[in-house]
C-alpha cells in the first residue's frame, strides 16, 4: 500500500493517510451507484404518480369548466322568454 501525503493546513498540522487501493475505490462506487439507483427507483414512480394525477385534475377542471359555460347561457322558458336568476 502506498500512502499519500496531504499538504498541512496549518503549519503545525500534518494528516497523513493511506491511499485506497482502485479496487476499493470501485467497490466503494459501485454500492453508492447501487444505493442512489434504489433511492431514485421510487422517485420515478411518484412522478409517474403525479404525472397521471395532474393529467386527470386538468381533465376534471376542463369538464367543470364546459359545465360553468353551459350554465351561463339564458335559459328560456316555454314561452321563450328569459328567466331571471
Amino acid at each position: 500500500m502506498s500512502w499519500v501525503r496531504i499538504p498541512p493546513a496549518a503549519p503545525a498540522v500534518c494528516i497523513v493517510r493511506k491511499a485506497m487501493p482502485i479496487d476499493e475505490r470501485l467497490d466503494r462506487l459501485t454500492e453508492r451507484h447501487e444505493a442512489l439507483t434504489q433511492s431514485v427507483e421510487p422517485m420515478n414512480h411518484e412522478i409517474a404518480q403525479l404525472a397521471a394525477t395532474a393529467k386527470q385534475d386538468g381533465d376534471n377542471i376542463r369538464a367543470l369548466a364546459r359545465i360553468a359555460k353551459i350554465h351561463e347561457r339564458p335559459i328560456d322558458d316555454a314561452r321563450g322568454r328569459r328567466r331571471c336568476r
